[in-house]
């Protein structure tokens, strides 16, 4: 999907799949040439530390972040659909492209 914005059912069909955004998470640090290919491509990371006993015990009393509503949400396909089509329409200023690129340097070191 990364590479190519394209999904493999698995059923010999391929889906367009446009990334918007890209979020990853392992246990521990890529120590292969594929995985560091891979690492690479994530422009901002964050090391946590696992949660705590106590703090397990608060998180599992709550509802999972970003969890389906009850009901459908009116209005928000086309909302989305939206927000897609003004993301498209976004030109990163160079100098702007340039403080990324510093900070992902920075993060990296």
């Amino acid at each position: 999907i990364l590479n190519e914005r394209q999904f493999d059912n698995g059923a010999g069909r391929r889906e367009e799949c446009p990334i918007r955004c890209v979020v990853g998470a392992s246990n521990e640090l890529p120590e292969s040439d594929e995985l560091d290919a891979l690492y690479d491509r994530f422009l901002l990371r964050q090391e946590v530390l696992p949660v705590s006993d106590d703090g397990l015990l608060r998180l599992l009393g709550q509802p999972a972040p970003g969890a389906a509503p009850d009901a459908p949400l009116p209005g928000l396909d086309a909302a989305l659909a939206d927000l897609s089509s003004a993301a498209d329409a976004v030109i990163l200023p160079r100098d702007a492209r340039v403080l990324l690129r510093g900070l992902r340097t920075h993060a990296r070191d």
